[in-house]
């Protein structure tokens, strides 16, 4: 297992981090130690992550983690105030995804993720702007059926 710890960073796990952090074309494995707030971008493309375990709770910047390997977006932030691209991995789902993004989601080149708009849908993934292999399109052009899915959502779970 490669983690930043390998690269010359020290445990930042317990820390709020100003900067950014630039992990591309590490060969990294994991995303152990590193900060759970990042005020600034985390690019940690081009390696060989296959789980996002480790991941900041809130990047307050551009998460890229495009050109991985990664199977799920599960351990994602639960905030990105920023554009999260998360395109050319093995997705197949966009289940457990961060459900608050400012700035762009791109899940584009992942050849096993299917009916990439209603899982945005469906897993209630609110970004301003979407990239997909079905085209790209603003919150506006769903949002009547996102708050419908939203409705349905709350509806069921008083059930």
């Amino acid at each position: 297992m490669k983690t930043i710890k390998d690269l010359g960073f020290k445990d930042l796990s317990k820390e709020e981090y100003k900067g950014d952090l630039d992990l591309s074309l590490t060969n990294l494995t994991s995303l152990e130690y590193v900060p759970k707030i990042l005020k600034g971008m985390l690019d940690c493309s081009y390696n060989k992550l296959t789980s996002l375990k480790g991941s900041p709770k809130i990047i307050k910047g551009d998460f890229s983690c495009f050109n991985n390997i990664l199977i799920s977006l599960e351990y994602s932030p639960e905030k990105i105030i920023g554009n999260f691209d998360c395109s050319n991995n093995n997705l197949f789902s966009l289940e457990k995804c961060t459900k608050n993004i400012t700035g762009y989601f791109n899940c584009t080149n992942n050849k096993e993720l299917m009916n990439q708009k209603s899982q945005i849908i469906k897993n209630q993934i609110k970004a301003n702007h979407y990239i997909t292999d079905e085209g790209q399109f603003n919150f506006k052009d769903i949002e009547k059926e996102f708050e419908e899915y939203a409705k349905y959502l709350l509806k069921n779970e008083e059930i």
